[in-house]
């Protein structure tokens, strides 16, 4: 049986080949030594082994860098690697007050490798020789990957799903370099895809946006929580009060009967339930109007964008989400979200562009973990996390990964 084969290619990253004509078979249960001098190409071609068994089975690389969590325990590193076992909420627990099994399995790896007595201890201050261990379990779960651009982390994919604010566009302006990368993308045999929280425009207006920053994108090619949150209400009979700009009017609503909420109490009184779609216009008086119906008939609420916040060109937006979770703190209310990270928008997203694909052969990128890399790891897709233009921005990758129980598996500052 054979675990791996490569003939005669050619490896690399970044765009740049480093090594070529390589043919390697790999059995189960064999042992390989890799010998080399250094910029030989070792990294390299363990990389691509690891890429290509990760989508069969799987497999743990231990990099050169450790990818360890100074600040926290060896006992908490070697818990990371047990993250792609379970959702983010268990995760967190896990990572904030460790369960008796998970510590007890922990306990059995560290005292293995000779660390027991290290187990509390701050990974900053141990020993070179014991930072390399504590990594071993750490990187059981595959840590997430540096790399330069996105062609590299999108080499094992079919399928690449690009979020749109933050990876492609901050605000109304390009991010450089975005557009020539998803037509090499295309060049290369990929199909690209848009999948964004951007709730507030009709698909017309979504559409000539696109093409006045430069992308191609087809509409089949661009799914957005707008149409997940109107696929969710098709049909339905209640009259709406709605959270959005009048600017577009009920462009592409459908059939749903709504109400712009403004500032006068009577439209929240008679709504039946209330849709969170665009928060251009919201106010802090809105809120209070909104809060005070709920409060006095209680009533369902759909968020159509969850996200919290938006990169702009002056700063971040606050969004649907935001004004949503406040609104659930204050009334109790727990709103329906539709879109990123919740199952509908991808699930809407492949029926439309590789609906017979297999998940590892799809690669989400995404600025944001508890959306973009949430949802589409719970999909089991591939992940990849750009930090140089959204919310990570000013954000510190290891410190984020550890709070939030999510790792992608590529990190990138731009794609």
């Amino acid at each position: 049986m054979t675990l791996l084969r490569l003939q005669d290619e050619t490896l690399g990253h970044g765009g740049r080949a480093v090594l070529s004509g390589v043919s390697l078979t790999l059995a189960p249960g064999e042992r390989v030594v890799l010998l080399g001098r250094s910029g030989a190409g070792k990294s390299t071609l363990l990389a691509a082994v690891h890429d290509r068994l990760r989508a069969e089975t799987r497999v743990a690389l231990v990099p050169q860098e450790h990818g360890l969590v100074p600040q926290l325990s060896a006992e908490k590193n070697a818990l990371m690697g047990r993250l792609d076992d379970h959702g983010a909420l268990r995760n967190f627990r896990t990572l904030v007050r460790p369960c008796a099994e998970d510590r007890a399995g922990v306990a059995q790896v560290l005292s293995a490798l000779e660390l027991e007595a290290q187990a509390r201890q701050r990974v900053e201050t141990l020993s070179g020789g014991q930072k390399q261990r504590v990594a071993l379990p750490a990187s059981a779960g595959g840590a997430a990957r540096g790399t330069g651009n996105l062609s590299e982390a999108a080499r094992e994919a079919d399928l690449v799903l690009l979020d749109a604010y933050g990876v492609l566009n901050v605000g109304e302006t390009p991010i450089p370099g975005a557009a020539e990368r998803v037509a090499a993308l295309r060049a290369a045999g990929k199909r690209v895809a848009v999948v964004s929280n951007s709730a507030g425009y009709p698909k017309r207006h979504m559409m000539a946006r696109w093409q006045r920053l430069g992308f191609d994108f087809s509409e089949s090619e661009v799914t957005s929580s707008r149409e997940a949150l109107l696929e969710r209400l098709r049909g339905d009979p209640r009259h709406w009060g709605i959270m959005l700009g009048t600017g577009h009017g009920t462009e592409d609503l459908g059939d749903l009967k709504v109400s712009f909420l403004g500032d006068d109490p009577r439209t929240y009184a008679e709504a039946e339930g209330f849709l969170l779609i665009g928060a251009s216009d919201w106010t802090e008086a809105r809120q209070k109007l909104l809060e005070a119906a709920l409060a006095a008939q209680p009533r369902p609420v759909f968020c159509g964008n969850p996200d919290l916040v938006a990169p702009r060109e002056n700063g971040l937006s606050l969004e649907p989400g935001y004004w949503a979770h406040r609104l659930a703190d204050a009334t109790g209310i727990a709103p329906v979200f539709c879109g990123k990270p919740f199952p509908e928008i991808f699930d809407l997203a492949r029926a439309r562009n590789g609906p017979a694909l297999p998940p590892g052969r799809v690669l989400m990128v995404g600025d944001t973990l508890h959306t973009d890399i949430l949802g589409a790891q719970a999909r089991g897709f591939r992940t990849a996390l750009v930090t140089g233009h959204g919310a990570m921005k000013a954000l510190g990758c290891a410190q984020s990964f550890a709070q939030a129980g999510l790792r992608p598996d590529f990190v990138m500052p731009s794609i």
